[in-house]
């Protein structure tokens, strides 16, 4: 399976690099504090947006430095997220890609060993008509996930790319879901 990544339309098939990594944290609006008789309550304003940091090295600049800090871009992943469920329904996310290479993938969860599955309403899941999608039983499964690649519009954060004189050069970004 080839995953690409792309930022603003420029994209790095994740193949040609050396090394790649990409990172997500969820961010939510989320404060823990204590009632007057000392109990523990967490408060949340609101949450579901999602910050990443994607690094890499490869022969070549990444490019990112013609991305602007503090302009918004459609950031296509190329690192898959996972949603799960106890049932063979797993809703999520409607901000994923559905392009070839990324389309979800469902897993059964069967002893120790993910075992895929079929997802049965795959083509309404990517033509985004509903965000639950149905996957088949497998026997002896504990627990279902779908995998899935997020499509997010982000404000890029920073970024930064360093050659050395051994002709690697290391870059970085870092984006929040706006």
């Amino acid at each position: 399976m080839i995953t690409t990544l792309e930022i603003g339309g420029w994209v790095i098939p994740t193949e040609t690099l050396l090394t790649f990594d990409q990172q997500y944290r969820d961010l939510k609006g989320e404060r823990f504090a204590r009632t007057a008789d000392g109990s523990g309550i967490v408060r949340t304003a609101w949450q579901g947006k999602v910050a990443t940091q994607i690094n890499g090295t490869g022969w070549v600049p990444s490019g990112f430095e013609n991305i602007t800090a503090g302009s918004s871009y459609l950031l296509k992943c190329a690192m898959p997220r996972s949603k799960g469920s106890a049932t063979t329904t797993v809703t999520v996310p409607a901000n994923r890609r559905t392009d070839a290479g990324h389309q979800p993938i469902g897993y059964a969860l069967v002893g120790d060993s993910l075992v895929e599955t079929p997802i049965t309403n795959l083509a309404a899941i990517n033509a985004k008509t509903t965000n639950d999608a149905a996957l088949t039983a497998v026997a002896g499964a504990l627990h279902y996930r779908v995998h899935y690649w997020p499509e997010i519009t982000a404000v890029v954060i920073d970024s930064e790319c360093r050659g050395d004189n051994g002709a690697e050069f290391v870059w970085r970004v870092n984006l929040e879901e706006i």
